[in-house]
């Protein structure tokens, strides 16, 4: 009951992240308003140079000889010499009492005529670029009154000498309708994405603030962080064209850079979300992922459609990668994690809901939205996920205090002590020259016992290196040789200290030092891709039944606790008899 509680508790924060996420976006679409006022009847072009004059004479006569044909964006893209559009505007009757404006959006600089009156210019058209001063994207301006609404007729003279050539289309419009209403569909809609900025701002700065605060950190949090600069980089780029606005050169710039943000952002997100659940592309899955972002950067459909599908393919990646690791989340026992999961899973599924439904639309602020909804939920949960780390941190200090103590304690327990005192008593009297050599091996290993307890980590030869000398000291305690023999490499590889060193003593412990001696020691060391594997054999024990079988004493539980302490839940360790021998195998990371 209390599992299907949790259980509902989890989808129940999915749910409302999904909630927060729509409501987020509806309080942006209303915050927009909506400034009709008027309807195009016609948009045409000239692509050559005339005067005003030549213009005038051919809306009343139609003989001056202009090639005028209806207006094609596409076309207009490839001009940069001077030329000229014409439009019709029919005027609603909404708002009449209200003062009208009229807004231009074109890449160009520009003389604007109403009625073949001059309205206004922006910047300086000529036939050269040194001559021409660049007007900006978006040139809004209020428009003298007028009686009664009617048809009227708007002339622009331009030049785009300065134009980057890969646009395929123009984007050329006019717009005439209450004035209050087009300052307030520049700036209104803004507020409700500096809300979100502000949340994200927060978030960010409380997650690095828990990051540095952490002394274990890994791959993913540069990851999200990364994300996140990207998230507080975009609105500024979006809002630069209708909060402060610029010339119409610096059209291409901030458009390059704001496709280079969602293609980064688009790939940032699978590949954070990869590093935080530990999912494994394959090779051919990476190809056809890369495949298909060059696939969308060589498109002809414009920015907006690059844009949309780059968006679509990340957040399905992005929830490829979730699915990947459901399995993994779901063998869990952590509740946190499979709540975390459902909640990011869900805020996927919602965003990519959004952006199919809006279309091309989605880029002009309700991605933002989204993405700030998205990056707190990710920002917290991430944030819930390194107070974890630490707390597993503390519990772990604490064990590696336990295990340095009882490595110590192993390697001085009373009845192996008595003994090899007893040995070098007789010793004293019979041999000198051989009890002052064991002196000195003893010594030995309680100085290597000590350094070595002092190291999380120790590498493979320096373990070796303390078995082998463990051995020496047996051999002149039980006057027998013990064969040492180790195949395979041995360098580069690390692992927690007295690992193989208390395999040894329980072989000792249960087998006794003429089986050893009998049987030897064989260390096989092999390196998969991404794990270290050793198998260290020696002899079988032949307990009695008050001895406790071998793989359950302190010395097992030593191992265990030590390949846990260096890398949680990410080892194995596994003990079994094979005829006469007894096998115990150990398993690790390559990097923890």
């Amino acid at each position: 009951m209390h599992r299907y509680d949790a259980g509902m508790k989890s989808w129940a924060r999915a749910l409302l992240a999904s909630l927060l996420l729509f409501a987020a976006a509806s309080l942006w679409l209303l915050s927009i308003p909506n400034p009709q006022g008027s309807k195009t009847l016609s948009a045409e072009m000239v692509l050559q140079d005339a005067s005003l004059a030549q213009v005038r004479a051919q809306s009343t006569s139609g003989n001056t000889g202009l090639a005028w044909q209806v207006l094609d964006q596409h076309i207009l893209a490839d001009r940069r010499a001077p030329f000229w559009l014409r439009f019709r505007v029919q005027l609603s009757a909404l708002h009449t009492d209200q003062t009208q404006g009229l807004w231009l959006a074109l890449r160009a600089a520009s003389e604007i005529y109403l009625d073949g009156q001059l309205l206004g210019r922006n910047g300086v058209v000529a036939n050269t670029a040194s001559g021409e001063v660049a007007g900006q994207v978006d040139w809004v301006t209020a428009l003298p009154p007028r009686d009664s609404p009617d048809v009227i007729e708007v002339l622009v003279h331009a030049s785009s000498m300065r134009l980057p050539a890969w646009f395929s289309t123009a984007d050329a419009h006019v717009f005439i309708g209450d004035y209050g209403q087009m300052q307030a569909f520049r700036y209104r809609a803004w507020l409700v994405a500096a809300i979100a900025y502000g949340a994200i701002m927060v978030a960010c700065l409380y997650f690095v603030a828990i990051y540095l605060s952490m002394r274990v950190r890994d791959r993913s949090s540069i990851f999200l962080l990364l994300l996140g600069a990207v998230g507080l980089t975009l609105p500024w780029l979006e809002a630069w064209r209708y909060l402060l606005g610029y010339s119409y050169p610096w059209h291409g710039i901030r458009l390059l850079a704001l496709q280079a943000l969602h293609t980064i952002a688009t790939a940032l997100l699978p590949l954070y979300l990869a590093m935080r659940w530990r999912v494994r592309w394959s090779k051919a899955w990476i190809a056809c992922w890369l495949t298909a972002y060059a696939a969308i950067w060589l498109l002809q459909n414009g920015f907006d459609m690059r844009m949309w599908l780059m968006h679509v393919l990340g957040l399905a990646a992005a929830m490829a990668t979730m699915l990947h690791a459901r399995s993994a989340v779901s063998a869990s026992a952590e509740s946190l994690s499979k709540q975390d999961w459902k909640q990011i899973f869900a805020l996927l599924l919602s965003m990519l809901a959004l952006t199919i439904w809006a279309g091309a639309f989605y880029l002009d602020g309700l991605y933002f939205i989204a993405l700030a909804v998205l990056m707190v939920s990710l920002l917290l949960a991430h944030t819930r996920e390194l107070v974890r780390t630490a707390a597993r941190s503390v519990k772990i200090d604490a064990e590696r205090q336990r295990l340095r103590a009882e490595l110590l304690k192993r390697g001085m327990q009373p009845h192996w002590l008595l003994n090899t005192l007893t040995a070098m008593q007789e010793l004293i009297e019979q041999k000198p020259r051989h009890a002052s050599a064991m002196v000195e091996r003893l010594a030995e290993e309680f100085q290597n016992l000590r350094a070595v307890s002092e190291r999380e980590r120790i590498t493979l030869s320096e373990e070796i290196a303390l078995c082998r000398n463990h051995l020496a000291l047996r051999e002149m305690v039980h006057e027998l040789t013990f064969p040492w023999r180790v195949e395979g490499e041995v360098e580069a590889i690390e692992l927690p200290p007295g690992m193989l060193h208390a395999i040894i003593e329980n072989a000792f412990t249960h087998s006794g030092a003429a089986a050893c001696a009998r049987m030897g020691f064989d260390l096989q060391i092999k390196k998969t891709q991404s794990h270290y594997q050793l198998r260290l054999s020696c002899a079988r024990a032949h307990q009695q039944q008050d001895e406790p079988a071998p793989g359950r004493g302190t010395g097992s539980a030593f191992i265990r606790a030590s390949l846990q302490a260096a890398y949680p839940e990410r080892w194995q360790f596994t003990q079994y008899p094979d005829a006469d021998r007894w096998i115990a195998e150990l398993s690790w990371p390559c990097a923890s």
